[in-house]
């Protein structure tokens, strides 16, 4: 599934109803939205970039590694670090227009 793993479900194929199935989501969805680190959307969670918080939390681990980099330079043999830069869209699927205008003679 990913690096958090499931639940007890997991191994035996489904879930044993709707309350152990509700149960398991609502701790899953939480954990995925609030404290998993996407790298599609520069290693931040979908609740700080929906939330508007992407730009500052962005600005403060760039300033971080920029005084990392100032008090020893010589641990980053590629240069300057630069924090990933975050897309201005992100979907889980495109829209049907899109695909279709984008295949448009």
């Amino acid at each position: 599934m990913n690096s958090r793993g499931g639940g007890d479900h997991v191994g035996r194929g489904g879930f044993w109803g709707l309350d152990e199935a509700h149960e398991f989501s609502k701790s899953f969805f939480s954990w995925y939205n609030h404290e998993h680190a996407h790298s599609g959307i520069a290693y931040l969670t979908p609740a700080t970039v929906h939330f508007g918080e992407a730009e500052k939390v962005v600005a403060r681990r760039q300033r971080t590694m920029d005084e990392i980099y100032e008090r020893h330079p010589e641990r980053f043999v590629r240069g300057r670090p630069v924090d990933p830069i975050l897309p201005k869209e992100v979907r889980i699927n495109r829209r049907k227009i899109e695909k279709e205008s984008e295949n448009a003679p």
